[in-house]
């Protein structure tokens, strides 16, 4: 069985052979179709270019490192922002590079994407592909909903 853990910086495996491991996986059908659905709501609304919208999908506790640096729920509004202005336009298509397999975690749920965004470069006028790669951790709270926890980039 292969584990996911969420650091701070990134999202590392970590193998475990079954016979040293003495916890069930903590397998959740209707908790990962949650996320997913939450995940695609994410990634919805960033192609119609409704950060708040986008933030709904967002924990409150959220919090993530990026480059040794903290980012909290306001900082993560303010790079997306940012991503939405950079792609703002008519022809612009956010989707994710493959089909959302789930890892369940004592932590929570984590989601390894790549967003794919489809669009015009605002200098050249040719459209243009950004890739990124996330482990997404999702946790749920109190009343029963997901959200996303922490975005970590990632290398692929």
């Amino acid at each position: 069985t292969e584990i996911y853990t969420l650091s701070l910086h990134d999202a590392l495996p970590i193998s475990q052979p079954l016979a040293q491991s003495s916890v069930a996986e903590p397998w959740d059908p209707a908790g990962a179709g949650a996320c997913v659905d939450c995940l695609f709501r994410f990634v919805r609304s960033l192609e119609a270019m409704d950060v708040d919208t986008a933030m709904e999908c967002v924990s409150a506790d959220y919090h993530a490192m990026v480059n040794g640096k903290d980012l909290d729920r306001d900082a993560l509004r303010l790079r997306l922002d940012g991503m939405v202005d950079a792609w703002r336009g008519q022809e612009l298509r956010v989707s994710l590079t493959e089909i959302p397999d789930p890892v369940f975690h004592a932590a929570g749920i984590l989601i390894r994407v790549t967003f794919q965004a489809d669009h015009r470069d605002k200098q050249t006028g040719e459209m243009v592909t950004a890739l990124l790669p996330y482990v997404i951790w999702f946790t749920e709270d109190r009343r029963g909903h997901w959200f996303i926890r922490a975005l970590a980039g990632c290398v692929r």
